[in-house]
């Protein structure tokens, strides 16, 4: 559903994908939310500033939506929030990292100065218990 140019999905020699950041629109990257975020919707009115995913091979595993801060005493004008990142629960290891760098990447070249993010209590809870399971 999300893979690009109607390529194959998975290499068949069992070798290694390689990860990259793709661009990506707003109104994909709220599609890709819509289906696969575990508790998030689209953002309202399909808003942010930019958006960008991650690919592994030729199929968009993740991605992630930058937007105004939700604070209205963060909003300088130089400061943005990573409004949603998500990624399928069988992407490779450190598609988050990569997104959430790309991101921060991107907002200082266009001159922002600080880039914001939050983690749920929820997801907190989930991946220590996770942590407690395996060792």
């Amino acid at each position: 559903m999300f893979g690009l140019n109607g390529q194959s999905k998975r290499r068949t020699d069992g070798g290694a994908v390689k990860l990259r950041v793709v661009p990506c629109s707003l109104r994909k990257a709220n599609d890709f939310v819509e289906v696969y975020h575990r508790h998030n919707l689209r953002t309202a009115r399909d808003g942010g500033k930019f958006s960008v995913a991650v690919a592994a091979g030729s199929e968009i595993v993740g991605v992630a939506i930058v937007g105004n801060p939700l604070s209205a005493t963060l909003m300088d004008g130089f400061t943005a929030e990573v409004l949603r990142a998500c990624v399928l629960p069988e992407a490779p290891r450190n598609c988050n990292s990569l997104l959430y760098g790309a991101c921060r990447r991107i907002w200082f070249e266009m001159g922002g100065r600080k880039i914001l993010t939050y983690t749920s209590t929820e997801i907190q809870r989930l991946r220590r218990k996770e942590e407690t399971k395996n060792g």
